[in-house]
């Protein structure tokens, strides 16, 4: 819970820094406002410890029988194919599980900041929503 004040801070730290900028750069709806904060919340979800959510751990026992094994997993497993695949194509990169973490964030936070930068109105509002909506949750 503590992580959780702590990065509430820093994004309200980082807000009211950002109010000192030119108004030309802190426009109301500005990319590198948007880029910052994502990139806070890259950093975040993509190193979490094994026993941080329900289910990490699970996600890292998968991906240890899934790398040391062969391609018939397909046939004998209930995960679905493209997560086999993924997990198998990430194994060859890296034998480390927190591989899988890292590219399901940079998938989830790009699609998050591409919907908000294409839908938004107002960045402080949608990521605020964001932050809200227990994503990042302890």
């Amino acid at each position: 819970m503590n992580q959780y004040f702590l990065f509430l801070f820093i994004i309200f730290l980082i807000l009211t820094l950002f109010q000192f900028f030119p108004k030309k750069i802190r426009g109301k709806n500005n990319s590198l406002f948007l880029k910052t904060y994502f990139y806070i919340f890259f950093l975040i979800s993509s190193m979490r410890a094994i026993n941080v959510g329900n289910d990490t751990h699970e996600y890292f026992r998968i991906y240890e029988v899934i790398a040391n094994s062969d391609l018939n997993l397909f046939y004998i497993t209930r995960y679905e194919i493209g997560f086999v695949v993924l997990v198998k194509f990430l194994s060859t990169l890296s034998k480390n599980p927190q591989i899988l973490i890292l590219v399901s964030s940079i998938f989830i936070v790009f699609c998050y900041s591409f919907f908000i930068k294409n839908n938004s109105k107002n960045y402080l509002i949608s990521i605020i929503g964001f932050i809200n909506l227990g994503y990042f949750s302890f």
